[in-house]
């Protein structure tokens, strides 16, 4: 605990700037997808994602709807973490996300898919008394109502799986920090399906895009070339001047 709040008192202003802009960005994509998709008709598109034989299977557990919004928080404070490791290792995590939320777009914009909370019986849960049941209708009511949109893939999963990405195997964090960013993700993952925001299907695609694009931008390690080009540069400059 202590090096935690150590590594807290760590991190760079623009650190926390990044963890707000990033959390911003992805809401106003999330909104742009949406609002593009009605102007360009792809909205008429619309599917519905459900596997009937598994999600029916899960049920709604109306607490969950805690780790459901503390989720904004955790989003944060991916990319503030993000910031206290080798600049390599930021840069090309910041490569990753943006990949990973351009995909993201491009599927809600041109795959687009809904829910109808009404038919799945929702509405009339969310109806029954209890601050948990009262969390659900505020969620419900604020995105969407009835019919809710741009389910697959779940970016809940996607930005929280980015989130426990840029602090993997990283040595700069605590080991209690890594550990933490990974129950998280498979929390807010949980949290998607059992408070009926999301099935299965927009949980699985919402966690393996950033991991594709992980092993990309590792294996490519983009930001790593252009910094060892750079000192190569230097060098070459140094012994031009000698």
């Amino acid at each position: 605990m202590n090096r935690l709040l150590q590594q807290i008192k760590k991190v760079p202003i623009y650190g926390w700037f990044l963890g707000v802009g990033i959390l911003a960005a992805q809401y106003g994509l999330y909104l742009l997808a949406h609002g593009l998709s009605n102007v360009l008709g792809t909205a008429g598109w619309a599917f519905c994602p459900k596997i009937a034989a598994i999600d029916d299977r899960i049920p709604l557990i109306a607490v969950f709807i805690l780790i459901y919004v503390y989720s904004y928080v955790f989003w944060v404070f991916g990319p503030v973490f993000a910031t206290l490791t080798e600049k390599k290792n930021l840069v090309n995590y910041l490569i990753m996300l943006a990949a990973s939320e351009l995909t993201c777009f491009l599927i809600l914009l041109f795959a687009p898919t809904y829910i109808d909370r009404e038919a799945e019986g929702l509405l009339e849960y969310a109806a029954r008394p209890g601050v948990f049941n009262w969390m659900l209708r505020v969620i419900y009511q604020s995105d969407g109502g009835r019919i809710g949109y741009n389910l697959m893939p779940s970016l809940h999963c996607l930005s929280s799986m980015c989130c426990y990405l840029a602090v993997r195997r990283r040595p700069e964090v605590s080991r209690t920090l890594r550990i933490y960013s990974c129950v998280m993700v498979v929390l807010i993952a949980m949290s998607t399906v059992f408070t009926k925001q999301h099935y299965i299907v927009d949980v699985v695609t919402g966690l393996l895009i950033p991991v594709i694009w992980y092993v990309i931008v590792q294996k490519i390690d983009p930001a790593g070339r252009y910094f060892r080009k750079r000192v190569s540069n230097h060098l070459e400059i140094a012994e031009k001047q000698q």
